[in-house]
């Protein structure tokens, strides 16, 4: 299971702030590039079981350093997360 620190942009997103969302390293670098773009987002902590997330995706997680985020989207909703805690399964 992961804790997330996770911000949910809703809508269409713009193709250009992803890419500037590429080398964000901080939540507070994903934050301010949002709003410089005048996008509204929701944030809150999301649990999330890793057995939902793709192994791919996963992968590419387990590399990133402690506190950088990773950018995930989705259809009409595109996420930024950060991972608070890793909960070991039962």
């Amino acid at each position: 299971m992961l804790l997330l620190d996770q911000l949910r942009v809703r809508g269409e997103f713009p193709r250009d702030v992803l890419n500037e969302l590429g080398p964000a390293r901080t939540m507070r670098a994903v934050i301010d590039i949002l709003n410089r773009h005048g996008l509204k987002f929701e944030r809150g902590d999301v649990r999330i079981p890793t057995s939902l997330v793709p192994e791919e995706l996963m992968a590419e997680i387990n590399k990133l350093p402690p506190g950088e985020p990773f950018i995930v989207p989705a259809g009409d909703i595109m996420t930024a997360n950060v991972i608070r805690e890793r909960i070991p399964a039962e």
